[in-house]
């Protein structure tokens, strides 16, 4: 009996639904029109804007940190074990780890530094065939006039008929000042950002940088030069400590081998001018520079070996990055104009066909509501 209810009921539940869908396809039937004309209106304005738009293109870099630990503990123990440095050991630290590159490569500071960078866009550039430049600057190839597509030159219009832009100065590019930033450099800093991607494979330490553009030749160079100066930032902040050691180090042995030096050509120059003296008062001051100079000898050599030690710190320290896939001209941009086109088509259709199936109803709604508020108002005028 209660298999027998359950089936009756899901038959019921499936008339219903059939009954609700059989009104909804009607409506749009007789919306056919409106349909169409919306439908066709989307696929116009989604060509236009897939052939009036620029194609972006990504380039990527794929580089892995490598440290060659095992190499460069044997060379320390080896030189530990020639020239007695006991106080000398490898870094435990191992690969350096690359989750701050995201942070880094977004930082404003950075992506400001990256507009100074000169860039040769591609031969069949717009910007390139226009201005007959070959190099230019990166800020430069962003705001010249010649890349503003014809959406934005609408846009643009509009906000200066409506006087909702005001113009702000974008500031001499190589003074940025990194504390305070204009308007306009704010938001080319904004694109900038947007442009840059850097994704790490956690387990591996592999690290894709990419960069987009809507040039090939600028995508490939930007990615190429962002990964180089973010090596080179890592490898400053890892080396820092151990250099700093270094440079005290190598002052101080400078200054010990000077005073070396110098006590040396004292010793001489006493024992030359008093060979032939047999007093003890002479031989005394002569051992006591020997002495000193000895002394000075023994200081110069240890500080020479933790200078030693130090410099092989700062090798130890360094990472090294493997470039697994240099960047690459791309030669296929991002997104096909027919996939526009297609995105444009579909979104018409659904706005179209949504107002076909409930238009009426919404506008029976407006008007009941806005009958509604018509009386409200009458009676109240006729109260007052």
């Amino acid at each position: 009996m209660k298999d027998e209810e359950l089936y009756k009921k899901e038959e019921i539940n499936s008339q219903k639904i059939n009954i609700d869908v059989l009104p909804l396809l009607s409506k749009l039937y007789h919306g056919k029109l409106v349909v169409i004309i919306v439908t066709i209106i989307f696929i116009i304005v989604g060509i236009i804007n897939a052939f009036t738009s620029d194609r972006d293109y990504t380039a990527s870099e794929v580089v892995v940190p490598e440290q060659e630990q095992d190499m460069k503990s044997s060379l320390m123990n080896s030189l530990s074990s020639f020239m007695d440095l006991s106080s000398v050991a490898g870094s435990d630290e191992g690969a350096y780890n690359v989750t701050i590159f995201p942070e880094m490569a977004t930082s404003k500071p950075f992506l400001a530094s990256l507009l100074k960078c000169n860039v040769s866009p591609s031969p069949k550039s717009k910007i390139r065939k226009k201005t007959g430049k070959v190099n230019m600057s990166l800020y430069d190839y962003y705001t010249d006039s010649t890349r503003i597509t014809t959406t934005e030159k609408v846009i643009g219009g509009i906000k200066k008929i409506l006087h909702l832009e005001k113009k702000d100065s974008i500031g001499n590019i190589n003074k940025i000042d990194n504390t305070h930033y204009t308007k306009q450099q704010e938001k080319l800093i904004k694109k900038m950002a947007s442009s840059v991607d850097v994704v790490i494979n956690k387990k591996t330490g592999i690290t894709t940088i990419s960069f987009t553009c809507d040039d090939p030749a600028v995508a490939q160079q930007i990615a190429d030069t962002v990964s180089c100066r973010l090596q080179t930032m890592v490898i400053n902040y890892k080396t820092l400590k151990a250099k700093e050691k270094l440079k005290y180090y190598t002052k101080i042995s400078d200054e010990a081998r000077i005073r070396l030096i110098k006590l040396q050509k004292k010793y001489a120059a006493a024992a030359d001018e008093n060979f032939f003296v047999e007093l003890q008062s002479v031989k005394g001051n002569i051992d006591r520079i020997e002495q000193d100079a000895i002394l000075a000898q023994e200081a110069y050599n240890t500080i020479e070996k933790q200078r030693i030690s130090a410099l092989m710190e700062v090798q130890d320290a360094k990472p090294v990055f493997v470039v697994l896939e240099p960047a690459s001209y791309p030669n296929k941009a991002n997104s096909s104009r027919a996939v526009k086109v297609i995105i444009y088509t579909l979104l018409g259709f659904i706005l179209s066909s949504a107002w076909a199936i409930f238009g009426s109803q919404l506008r029976t709604t407006w008007k009941r509501d806005w009958d509604v508020i018509k009386s409200n108002k009458t009676t109240k005028d006729e109260n007052n």
